[in-house]
């Protein structure tokens, strides 16, 4: 019987007629109910019991988890301790140094020493040797990769010391400090990790032996052309390689030229090698604009530029300061509308001269005058209005006697004069050396009575003008067949169904500058071959057969080439079978030729071409009228 079916017996109990009822309490009913209470809070606890067993025992399972963990880590620190006491780290396994110069000249050649040791009691394995050299440095006896040179070194014993030397030309601006870093990496005997030890020296730079410098007018009027000398030299003890000069151009400076001409854009000069005790010089012309009072700063710099990145490392650097001003008279002269105009030869030029009194008082007899210079001139064709011209001198002149506005002009007053004048047809040339023409015209305004209450202030302004003379090419084509540098063949007059060997001859000149990138196009027709028989041989003329085009790539064509000296020529021949359809008719050889070039002066582009060659022989005086049109 289980406790419940016994509790149940003694709180019920069967009356006569076999029913259950309600037991009367017991006499002690504090001890049955505790009785009765002791019986339920036994089931619970026991229930209790069952449900926190799994709890438990997962606790008692963190806990030796717990226990294990902390024993491991116990036993490696003590395994690490006895490591590292035997191998003695508190005093370092391995000492590096470096020693140099602690002050250096820009370019100077530094020697490092490095010197290491092992100060443990195991043989150091692995060695490897990392040296980062200093920025814009030069190794010198190694192969490094991004100023970085590794090697690796035999073992080193306890107590071993060695020693190696890096050396490398030191580059940089004045107080710059350079920083060179070794690292050392090592193995100990008996691990598998591997240490390293690191060391660095600084050098400060405290002289660059490399100058640039400027000579630029302190004043400059708007608009006004100007001369810019770039002066630059070493004094080093050797030699700067890769080398480049350049300079930043103010807003409002427009250049024209240089000489030298520029590397690259029109600011960049590569001057090479740059050995020790040598100088140099830029001439840079342009013209300045701005506002009265304001400050243009030029800035050079020397050093070594990367055309790739445009990134430079400086050596030298300068500026230089102009400031404009506004003369009292002021004069800006054009010439066919441009103040940047490049010419043709036989083109007519005309001159316009702006003047005006930018002064606070009217300013009394005022003369303009403009000076012509260049043989390239037809000074015949000259026509001036208003003033007059000085053949001696060659000087137009415009003044109060003969101009009654320039008697006076009132504050802000401004006027115009214009002259034309045509250049010649061809430039005179009686040699290789007469190129690059240039025709220059200085303009000058002044008076000969300036207002009295300024000391020292300029009452006159000059204003200068450069115009380019672009060069003329010259070309020429003609057939021919029995005056021939090449044997010819076949029948003259060319026949139906034979063939008829041609010889073409190209003549190029050049006048007054070089030209480069210079060819020679022509297309050939149909019922033309090419005959692979080129003279003088070896000159550069090709064919493409899909396209049926004659090339020939000159490249440069010097200046004064069939003028000063002879003419360019080829001549290569063709083939010609003719049809019905051509009978009683002359028939072209070669199409219109086209030539083409760059002005290495002006930079434009040169065009001319020749019409097309035929078996019409005019130019061969040995042919006959008869022999050109094509028989049956």
């Amino acid at each position: 019987m289980s406790r419940l079916d016994e509790l149940r017996e003694k709180l019920y109990r069967k009356d006569d007629g076999g029913r259950r009822v309600k037991r009367e309490e017991p006499r002690d009913d504090f001890y049955a109910r505790e009785k009765i209470k002791s019986v339920w809070e036994g089931e619970e606890e026991k229930e209790e019991k069952d449900i926190n067993r799994p709890e438990k025992a997962m606790k008692k399972k963190k806990l030796i988890r717990y226990m294990i963990f902390i024993g491991i880590l116990a036993v490696l620190v003590f395994v690490g301790i006895i490591i590292f006491s035997l191998l003695g780290l508190k005093k370092e396994e391995m000492d590096v140094e470096i020693f140099s110069k602690n002050e250096i000249e820009a370019g100077e050649n530094a020697s490092y020493l490095i010197r290491y040791r092992n100060k443990s009691k195991v043989v150091l394995h692995d060695l490897e040797f990392s040296f980062s050299f200093p920025s814009s440095s030069v190794p010198f006896g190694v192969e490094s990769q991004n100023l970085k040179f590794r090697e690796k070194l035999d073992d080193l014993a306890p107590g071993e010391e060695r020693e190696t030397t890096i050396r490398a030309g030191i580059f940089g601006k004045e107080g710059e400090e350079k920083r060179a870093e070794v690292v050392i990496f090592y193995r100990p005997e008996n691990l598998s990790a591997r240490f390293s030890k690191t060391a660095e020296f600084t050098s400060r730079i405290i002289r660059v032996p490399l100058s640039v410098s400027f000579e630029v007018m302190p004043e400059v009027s708007s608009g006004q052309e100007l001369e810019i000398i770039l002066n630059y030299n070493s004094t080093a003890r050797m030699t700067f390689e890769n080398i480049s000069l350049g300079v930043d151009y103010p807003a409002g400076f427009k250049f024209i030229s240089s000489e030298p001409k520029p590397s690259l854009d029109n600011n960049i000069w590569n001057i090479g090698d740059f050995p020790r005790d040598t100088s140099g010089k830029i001439i840079i012309k342009g013209s300045l604009a701005g506002s009265a009072g304001e400050e243009k700063t030029f800035f050079g710099r020397l050093g070594i530029f990367d055309g790739r990145t445009r990134q430079w490392q400086v050596f030298a650097e300068s500026p230089q300061i102009a400031r404009i001003f506004s003369p009292p008279l002021f004069i800006e002269q054009k010439v066919n509308n441009s103040r940047d105009y490049i010419a043709l030869p036989g083109e007519k030029l005309e001159f316009i001269l702006h003047y005006k009194n930018t002064f606070n008082l009217p300013i009394k007899n005022i003369t303009v005058a403009v000076d012509l210079l260049s043989p390239a001139l037809d000074f015949a064709t000259l026509l001036v209005e208003k003033g007059f011209f000085d053949s001696l001198t060659k000087k137009i002149i415009w003044n109060p006697g003969s101009l009654d506005e320039l008697r006076e002009l009132q504050p802000g007053e401004e006027g115009e004069f214009k002259f034309t004048i045509d250049l010649k047809p061809r430039p005179p040339i009686r040699s290789a050396s007469d190129k690059n023409f240039v025709i220059v015209s200085k303009a000058s305004i002044g008076t000969s009575e300036p207002p009295r209450v300024i000391e020292g202030l300029k009452f006159s302004s000059e204003d200068k003008l450069e115009i380019k003379l672009t060069t003329q090419a010259i070309f020429s084509a003609r057939s021919s067949y029995r005056d021939s540098p090449i044997t010819t063949s076949g029948p003259l007059p060319p026949k139906i169904g034979q063939t008829t060997v041609y010889t073409i001859t190209w003549d190029v000149r050049n006048f007054s500058n070089d030209l480069k990138n210079f060819e020679v196009r022509a297309a050939m027709p149909p019922n033309v071959r090419w005959v692979s028989k080129i003279f003088p041989v070896g000159e550069p003329v090709s064919f493409n057969d899909k396209s049926s085009e004659i090339v020939w790539n000159i490249g440069t064509l010097p200046a004064g080439v069939g003028i000063a000296t002879p003419a360019k020529s080829v001549a290569f021949q063709i083939s010609l079978a003719p049809s019905v359809s051509d009978i009683g008719r002359p028939v072209t050889l070669v199409g219109i030729s086209k030539a083409s070039g760059i002005d290495t002066f002006t930079d434009k582009k040169v065009e001319t071409e020749a019409e097309k060659t035929t078996t019409e022989l005019k130019d061969d005086p040995l042919s006959k009228f008869d022999e050109w049109i094509v028989s049956p």
